[in-house]
């Protein structure tokens, strides 16, 4: 059987992409990742284990240290920082499965698993936080279109545990007075869908309301009263991932 190739991996890496997002067949992508002459049992294992990687399974088939490395460097941007959780999820099911069938210590997949593991969320700011809640809602989507009982045997291979991942923020320090004015002129109403607060709260009994920049800081928006809005919770949560969004930077 001739040796994986560098152009294999990455052959079988893109094409195993196409197939986790639905733009190609299995059969089609294991057919062209075989077509440079690679073993075509290998080329199916090596195309699968994308999907299995980016759903968080613990795949029983085999893959190289260096083909480990080459999809844990690419699964970030094409799938996010859900995704590459998932992934080294899979990827450490993956070794103790193995370590346990064979007897052995697979200390390259170790190395490689601690080395991404160690890494923090690659984008360190308030928008990269931001994107990794959006990329969860993707996620939960997914699921939700998932057959009932593939959902049910994922859960009970589950960890009940969840991951824990270093995020590092850039974080603005904002004008207390601008929040306080803001507040002050909302006079306890929403001032977008001009209910009244839906309750007070407990440290003071003041109407809760939040206080949002119309034009983000993140974007270059100013800390300013004139670009402050004071809004409910929920107004609040759909000026930040509401489909019309945009109407609030109005």
């Amino acid at each position: 059987m001739a040796p994986i190739t560098d152009k294999d991996i990455e052959r079988c890496y893109r094409l195993g992409v196409a197939f986790a997002n639905g733009e190609k067949t299995f059969r089609e992508a294991t057919d062209e990742a075989a077509s440079g002459g690679m073993n075509k049992a290998s080329a199916r294992d090596y195309v699968r284990n994308v999907k299995y990687m980016r759903d968080g399974f613990a795949f029983k088939r085999t893959i190289s240290a260096k083909a480990a490395r080459h999809y844990l460097s690419n699964i970030p941007s094409d799938f996010g920082d859900l995704g590459m959780q998932a992934a080294l999820k899979a990827l450490e099911g993956h070794i103790e499965y193995y370590e346990k069938l064979q007897s052995v210590v697979l200390h390259q997949q170790r190395s490689i698993l601690s080395e991404f593991r160690a890494r923090p969320v690659a984008d360190g700011s308030l928008r990269g936080l931001t994107k990794l809640m959006q990329e969860f809602d993707e996620d939960v989507r997914r699921a939700a279109e998932s057959l009932q009982a593939i959902r049910t045997a994922r859960l009970a291979a589950a960890e009940r545990k969840p991951t824990k991942i270093v995020v590092t923020l850039n974080v603005f320090i904002r004008n207390p007075d601008v929040v306080a004015e803001a507040l002050f002129r909302a006079k306890g109403t929403c001032e977008y869908c001009k209910r009244p607060a839906p309750f007070a709260r407990l440290r003071d009994g003041t109407p809760y309301l939040e206080v949002h920049h119309k034009l983000p800081l993140a974007e270059g928006g100013e800390d300013s009263v004139e670009n402050a809005l004071a809004l409910c919770p929920n107004c609040h949560r759909e000026a930040h991932f509401g489909l019309l969004k945009d109407r609030f930077k109005e």
